[in-house]
């Protein structure tokens, strides 16, 4: 696996926890 795909895997990790963690916290 390459440096880029792995940045790009963390980077969409870490937008899908705090989206997950903003919408918990609406409700």
């Amino acid at each position: 696996m390459s440096l880029q795909g792995v940045g790009a895997g963390l980077l969409a990790y870490l937008s899908g926890m705090w989206i997950w963690a903003k919408k918990k916290k609406n409700n």
